[in-house]
């Protein structure tokens, strides 16, 4: 079971709450409701099970707790034959996945609620099911004043069994099961077979008896589905009561009497007309002064009461930031379309773009006016659930049936000047943004464009560079290779000049060779040569000397011949003596 959030407290100089709903204890600035309270107490007395029912944003919340509930406490002023009075218990159900089982919820409501109410009476145990306390033959309430109190079971917010109940599918129809059981007030099929098992156990209970109330709240367009309910629970149909807006005399009553003393009436019908859309359809040439309008003028407008206390509440707060003691003129004018449009903010602000452009585009025409769209159109290809729900809780959009077919709406023709604004500050912004990003473009453009440029440049430049490189690289490789091949033309030069060296070694080496041959030879030889010679020069020496011998001999002999024949002993001794050689 959902607690209820803590709304602001309102006193006179605080008379609205704003789009938080009224709480019970705020029933004394609660205007405008009067007969619809008085209604739904009615049908609340007359029917076991009475279902309210109403578009989002009209206040169903607060004409509950503000409106309906003081009336259940006491109600004879409006009803003056009954002396039953009624204690109203308020339920939310938790339908989170960790929630407990929703019939527990409400057993755990109605203890709750009684023991708050009644501390001594009888509260219904753990142990048994709320149809079975409901129905025990003992069970009786009474109030402080000694009225008979017979319990109303109020569950607000019915449409979530239908939208976050998608989420806990068993949960939702054990309790369709177990409501079904009160709301037609049937005996419990486990209670039934245990009665056939002992009789006994009949008689703790009185079976046909409905002491309590049953009192079903949801928006509107859920209606079919709780039809879909109704083969299982018939009473979900019999008793309905539709909330409308506020006409402009009910919504004259929601501003002006609880705070009678901050503006006059005719200030307050000034804030009426604004919320009814009175600027909407003003002529403009009109002379006659907007705040000298009366109620009267506004015809048969509609005004969305969420609007109209948000409205009222933000302008109290400005002010109370100007510090002045009532509502004026200037104040008003001055504010009014901050606050719609702060408003509007609130409600797109935490949502993702795409929710705002939705509403801009599709939910008012190019020339302003009020617009719809088909819900099956827009989720999920628009919207998603999650996100069409939180702005109908905010009551900016509401759906409506149009020939069977759900469509989305704004709340109210007075929202169309905001979101129009909205949309065009949006367009002028998107112009403004594709300017710049064209400016931007062109600017890159031109920036990537000298970069090209520069890059082309530079790699001109390297190219250049490369180009000069390589033919260094070629120089230098050719120069290398010149070297190599300098170095390997020196090699081959040094090495056939070796080989030249080597071979002419080689050859000088035969030739020492055969020059030392031939110099030990002719060394042999010479001493060969000297030794024959020697022995020939003995030898010549010796013939010389044997042939100077004989020769002188033979001239001796000559001349011993020829002396013998002159004289003897004259001459032939002379030529002896001159031929005469020494012999060796």
């Amino acid at each position: 079971m959902i607690g209820t959030s803590a709304t602001p407290q309102l006193d006179r100089e605080n008379p609205w709450p704003g789009l938080d709903s009224f709480e019970e204890t705020g029933h004394a600035f609660f205007y405008g409701r009067g007969r619809e309270a008085a209604l739904l107490l009615e049908h609340v007395i007359d029917a076991p099970v009475t279902v309210l029912f109403g578009r989002s944003g009209l206040g169903k919340t607060s004409l509950l707790r503000a409106g309906l509930f003081p009336l259940l406490r006491d109600p004879s002023p409006h009803l003056s034959l009954t002396r039953i009075h009624y204690l109203p218990v308020y339920v939310r159900l938790d339908l989170e996945a960790d929630a407990a089982p929703l019939s527990r919820q409400l057993h755990q409501a109605v203890h709750d609620a009684i023991r708050a109410e009644l501390p001594d009476a009888m509260l219904p145990s753990d142990e048994e099911s709320l149809w079975e306390y409901l129905h025990r033959a003992d069970f009786e309430l009474w109030s402080a004043r000694n009225y008979p109190l017979m319990p109303v079971i109020v569950i607000d917010q019915f449409e979530e069994l239908f939208t976050l109940g998608e989420r806990v599918p068993d949960l939702v129809r054990a309790f369709r099961n177990d409501l079904g059981d009160l709301a037609e007030n049937r005996t419990p099929a486990d209670l039934a077979a245990r009665i056939r098992r002992d009789e006994a156990v009949f008689k703790l209970f009185h079976l046909r008896s409905q002491n309590y109330r049953l009192l079903i709240s949801l928006r509107e367009d859920f209606i079919p589905d709780l039809d879909e309910w109704r083969r299982l629970i018939p009473g979900l149909g019999r008793s309905r009561v539709r909330l409308l807006p506020f006409n402009a005399d009910d919504a004259f009553d929601a501003v002006y009497k609880p705070a009678s003393n901050l503006m006059t009436d005719t200030l307050a019908h000034r804030l009426v007309g604004i919320i009814a859309g009175e600027d909407l359809h003003r002529d403009r040439d009109t002379a006659r002064t907007t705040v000298d309008r009366h109620i009267d003028d506004f015809g048969n407008a509609e005004v969305e009461p969420a609007l109209l206390s948000l409205f009222c509440r933000e302008l109290n707060e400005e002010r109370k930031r100007r510090g002045r003691p009532r509502f004026d003129v200037q104040l008003v004018e001055d504010s009014k379309r901050d606050v719609l449009s702060n408003y509007y903010l609130s409600c797109v602000g935490g949502l993702p773009p795409r929710v705002a452009e939705f509403i801009e585009s599709e939910l008012i025409t190019k020339k302003g006016f009020r617009n719809s769209f088909a819900r099956d159109d827009a989720v999920p290809s628009r919207l998603t659930e999650n996100e069409l729900a939180r702005v109908i809780e905010s009551r900016l959009v509401r759906l409506d049936d149009y020939h069977g077919a759900q469509r989305i709406e704004l709340t109210h023709d007075v929202l169309t000047g905001v979101v129009r604004e909205h949309r065009d500050r949006r367009l002028e912004e998107n112009r403004r943004k594709k300017a710049l990003a064209e400016l931007e473009a062109r600017v890159a453009h031109e920036r990537q464009a000298r970069k090209e440029a520069a890059a082309q440049h530079e790699a001109a430049l390297e190219a250049e560079k490369q180009r000069r490189r390589s033919e260094l690289d070629r120089a230098e490789l050719r120069a290398a290779k010149d070297r190599e091949r300098a170095a390997r033309e020196r090699e081959e030069t040094a090495e056939a000049h070796a080989a030249v060296l080597r071979k002419r070694s080689r050859n000088l080496h035969r030739v020492l060779v055969a020059t030392v041959v031939i110099a030990v030879a002719a060394i042999v030889a010479a001493v060969g040569a000297v030794v024959l010679f020697g022995q020939a020069t003995d030898s010549r020496h010796q013939a010389e000397a044997s042939l100077r011998t004989a020769t002188a001999q033979k001239l001796i002999a000559e001349a011993q011949s020829i002396l013998s024949g002159i004289q003897s002993g004259g001459d032939a001794s002379a030529l002896q003596n001159e031929c005469w050689l020494p012999v060796r």
